[in-house]
């Protein structure tokens, strides 16, 4: 069974022309600060730390991708 983490996913995911060009969030239980800091230089558009809300989790995902949510 292959194994790989969130970072690793993230890298292959930038690396395919057909996919690197959605914004990528990451979700993170327990976070650190370089990881944090490594997933945005690695390419990911957010981070989302849990526990989180839904409002977070909305205003998140309508920062990073505004065209896909209607703004009431």
């Amino acid at each position: 069974m292959l194994t790989i983490d969130g970072f690793d996913l993230l890298a292959a995911i930038k690396k395919d022309p057909q996919l690197r060009h959605p914004p990528v969030l990451i979700v993170a239980a327990e976070p650190r600060k370089d990881e944090i800091v490594c997933a945005v230089q690695a390419g990911a558009a957010g981070v989302l730390v849990e526990p989180s809300t839904r409002a977070v989790l909305e205003e998140r995902l309508c920062r990073i991708a505004p065209d896909l949510f209607l703004q009431a």
